[in-house]
């Protein structure tokens, strides 16, 4: 129960939590848009409305099916790029996706573990590390998949006390599928968030 309970958690944080943060980076960027360029405003909020909308589609299949929105009509090697352009669009953040290896298909509950572990380290760059660069490199090795996640931004000092239940949750995704999650930062040098677990294919 309390394995089951937190994963509902992770789900829910990774649905709606970070669909709000993409919103309110988009409002953000439109009040400041707002006075100078009046139709870029009108883009943001347009990309706001957008991402409320996905926002409640996903988490009305959260609840009904826990998988998400992303791999129903696309597998892992192509879902990041568009979550990343979905949650960059409109923002000074430049986000790029590359796939190194032998690309298969995997098992749904790694596919979305690994999406989710993505979606959390971007929506982090960006909340918290105004990062200008984004790096996601996902690699397919003979036994094992990584996911990194790399940015520019201001960093941190892993050690300090930190409050939020994002880092909490990517960890307890990677080690339910038998892998191991390393986080690297400091602070003015960028953040790298490396997953990598073993593959299980379809």
């Amino acid at each position: 129960m309390l394995d089951e309970r937190n994963r509902l958690a992770c789900e829910i944080h990774d649905t709606l939590a970070q669909g709000f943060t993409g919103i309110v980076v988009q409002l953000e960027a439109a009040e400041d848009s707002l006075d100078d360029d009046p139709t870029a405003a009108r883009d943001h909020l347009d990309r706001a409305r957008r991402l409320a909308r996905s926002s409640l589609t996903e988490a009305r299949r959260s609840v009904q099916a826990l998988r998400p929105q992303a791999l129903e009509s696309e597998d892992l090697v192509h879902a990041p790029a568009r979550t990343a352009d979905n949650l960059t669009a409109g923002t000074p953040t430049r986000a790029e996706v590359h796939i190194y290896g032998t690309t298969r298909p995997l098992a749904a509950d790694t596919e979305s573990a690994l999406l989710r572990i993505g979606q959390e380290a971007v929506t982090n760059a960006l909340r918290y590390a105004a990062a200008p660069n984004i790096r996601l490199a996902l690699t397919f090795h003979p036994t094992t998949i990584a996911l990194q996640v790399h940015d520019d931004g201001q960093g941190f000092d892993p050690a300090a006390p930190r409050r939020g239940f994002g880092l909490i949750g990517m960890r307890e995704r990677t080690t339910r599928l038998g892998g191991t999650l390393t986080l690297t930062s400091r602070p003015g040098c960028g953040t790298t968030v490396l997953a990598e677990v073993p593959t299980r294919e379809t």
